[in-house]
C-alpha cells in the first residue's frame, strides 16, 4: 500500500449552514455567525473548515476528493470556501435527491476534481416532491424530515462507488 489516500469525499453537516433554519444564525455579512457564542454555530464553522482544509490537501497532493454540500448551502459565503473553489479550480455538479427514487428533491452540490459528468441526474419533472420542513412520527418517534432525507440515495452511492472502482490507480 502506498499510505495514500486515493479518494476523499466529504459530507460535512450543514445543520448551522441551512437556509431554512428561522431565525438566520448566519448572513453574507456575518458567515460565521450571528451568534457566534452558540456551539452548534462553532461547531457546524469548525468542520467545514475542516472539510476544506483535508479536501484541499488531498487535491493538492495530486489525488481525487470531493465534498457536498446542500445546493444553497451558506457555507459557501465563507472566505476559505471561496478559497478552495478557486485554488482548487474545482468542477461543481448539482444532483437532485428525486431522480434517485426519493420523494423528496433536495438539490444538492459536489465540487470534486474526479466524477464522470453523467453521474448526477437531475428532477426529471412530471411528479411532486415531498416538503423537507417539520417533522413525522416513525416508530412511534417523532423525527425531522431532514434528518430522514439525510442519507444519500442508494442508487447514487452504488454510482459513486461504481465510479471510483473504475478510476485508473
Amino acid at each position: 500500500a502506498s499510505g495514500r489516500v486515493e479518494l476523499l469525499h466529504l459530507g460535512p453537516p450543514y445543520a448551522s449552514f441551512a437556509v431554512a433554519v428561522s431565525p438566520p444564525r448566519r448572513s453574507i455579512s456575518e458567515p460565521y455567525g450571528l451568534w457566534k457564542a452558540r456551539a452548534k454555530m462553532e461547531a457546524g464553522t469548525h468542520l467545514i473548515l475542516a472539510a476544506i482544509e483535508l479536501l484541499t490537501v488531498q487535491i493538492s497532493v495530486g489525488n481525487r476528493g470531493s465534498l457536498d454540500q446542500p445546493e444553497r448551502s451558506q457555507a459557501q459565503w465563507l472566505q476559505e470556501f471561496s478559497g478552495m473553489l478557486v485554488h482548487l479550480n474545482l468542477v461543481t455538479s448539482v444532483c437532485h435527491y428525486c431522480a434517485y427514487g426519493m420523494r423528496w428533491k433536495k438539490p444538492t452540490k459536489f465540487w470534486h476534481n474526479w466524477y464522470p459528468p453523467d453521474l448526477f441526474r437531475k428532477c426529471p419533472g412530471g411528479h411532486l416532491h415531498c416538503e423537507l420542513r417539520g417533522s413525522t412520527k416513525v416508530k412511534g418517534k417523532t423525527v425531522k424530515w431532514t434528518s430522514i432525507a439525510s442519507p444519500y440515495p442508494q442508487e447514487l452511492v452504488d454510482s459513486m462507488a461504481r465510479a471510483s472502482h473504475d478510476l485508473p490507480r
